[in-house]
């Protein structure tokens, strides 16, 4: 439920440094007082295969995939409480989900939460603003991928590695590639 009176406890951005194409401040600005203070006692970082994002957005300018990295940048370099939950987990096991609000302190009932009303309810509000290709199987993780052309999943791959390095892509990023291993064997 969202709350509209009050002091926000979540503060969501697909971009800790805001609009990236205006020219804004950097992502550590975006987190930290001018002291070098977090401005957030926690931080959450969710993340998807990047992938399924870049795939999926209308633009295929690799410059959208910078806000992924200086996501994953700005997390790995958070002093306060931080939390990393991957999508897909979200999506396929709800105990994800418990766990982050047992660590944002939100109380909750699991026997009182309607799984599925939400889950469709959520689909609904992103199929409207946004068509879903999955609507119908959200535990198909690698719809665009699977559709891309290999010489474009190569090149958002290397992009992604050039941009974060082999340390935090092998951190944060280690079971997308493992799955692209696995999935190059065969």
């Amino acid at each position: 439920m969202l709350v509209e009176t009050g002091k926000p406890i979540v503060s969501r951005t697909h971009d800790v440094r805001g609009n990236t194409r205006n020219g804004s401040h950097d992502c550590w600005q975006a987190l930290c007082n001018g002291l070098g203070e977090p401005l957030f006692k926690r931080m959450i970082l969710v993340l998807r295969d990047f992938r399924e994002c870049h795939l999926g957005e209308l633009s295929p300018e690799l410059e959208y995939l910078e806000s992924y990295s200086e996501n994953i940048k700005a997390y790995h370099n958070f002093p306060g409480d931080k939390v990393l939950a991957y999508y897909e987990d979200i999506v396929s096991d709800f105990s994800v989900v418990i766990r982050i609000l047992d660590f944002i302190g939100i109380a909750h009932n699991i026997q009182e939460f309607d799984m599925e009303f939400h889950q469709k309810k959520s689909v609904m509000i992103y199929h409207r603003r946004r068509f879903s290709h999955t609507r119908n199987n959200l535990l198909d993780f690698r719809h665009h991928a699977r559709t891309a052309s290999r010489k474009t999943v190569e090149e958002i791959e290397n992009h992604v590695k050039s941009m974060l390095g082999k340390v935090l892509c092998e951190r944060y990023l280690h079971r997308y590639f493992n799955h692209l291993l696995s999935v190059e064997k065969d």
